[in-house]
């Protein structure tokens, strides 16, 4: 199973997406969602993530800011 990382600052999005979409049919498992940037690079702390979907506009921290972030670890 691919883990997947869910990042939206509006909580129904999130529950949109993993409601909406059969993960485990097509060999996903969403593991963890947050609600902006910085609590998503702490639960990369802790787990290993495959793939990260992110909205773009966020508070604290938006989701260019992120990835970038990420890029550098």
């Amino acid at each position: 199973m691919f883990k997947v990382q869910i990042i939206d600052d509006e909580p129904i999005v999130r529950m949109g997406l993993k409601k909406l979409i059969p993960w485990e049919e097509y060999g996903f498992k969403v593991v963890c969602e947050a609600q902006n940037g910085v609590e998503a690079l702490k639960q990369l702390e802790t787990n290993k993530i495959d793939v990260i979907i992110t909205d773009i506009e966020m508070p604290v921290m938006n989701g260019i800011e992120f990835i970038k972030k990420v890029n550098q670890m």
